[in-house]
């Protein structure tokens, strides 16, 4: 994972937690990068991320795929549906300031819901396109 990346990672996390709607949807401490064997539901919690380089004429950008996943066992989607909205709406209000980098744009992708493989929760997925440069570009 690219400097870039882990930057995003850092500041989307902290933004999600800082959340005190969201954190009152979910309960404190919800909200994970990593592993998430045994958090409680609902949480939330970072998908496959991906980065690449678009450079070109002298313009060293990269581009990065963000995946952020909402689970719940609510007996419909309306839990993880809601989870999902806060999610988007903070990620859109974050407006990150990264160290080394800067955010050139960030649009939503794609969203979906499914069941879980066990049959009994929901598995959200909310999928960004991010553009960063160095900072020092600016």
């Amino acid at each position: 994972m690219s400097h870039a990346a882990l930057e995003l990672q850092a500041a989307f996390v902290a933004a999600l937690r800082a959340d005190g709607a969201l954190a009152s949807l979910l309960g404190e401490g919800k909200v994970a990068d990593g592993a998430r064997r045994a958090a409680a539901w609902p949480n939330i919690a970072l998908g496959e991320w991906a980065s690449r380089s678009i450079a070109g004429d002298g313009w060293p950008g990269e581009e990065h795929r963000l995946e952020f996943l909402v689970f719940s066992r609510a007996g419909g989607r309306s839990e993880t549906l809601g989870l999902m909205t806060q999610l988007a709406g903070v990620i859109a209000a974050a407006n990150p300031t990264l160290a080394q980098h800067r955010l050139v744009s960030l649009e939503r992708q794609r969203e979906e819901v499914q069941r879980t493989r066990d049959g009994r929760g929901w598995r959200g997925r909310i999928v960004y396109r991010a553009v960063t440069e160095p900072a020092a570009l600016v």
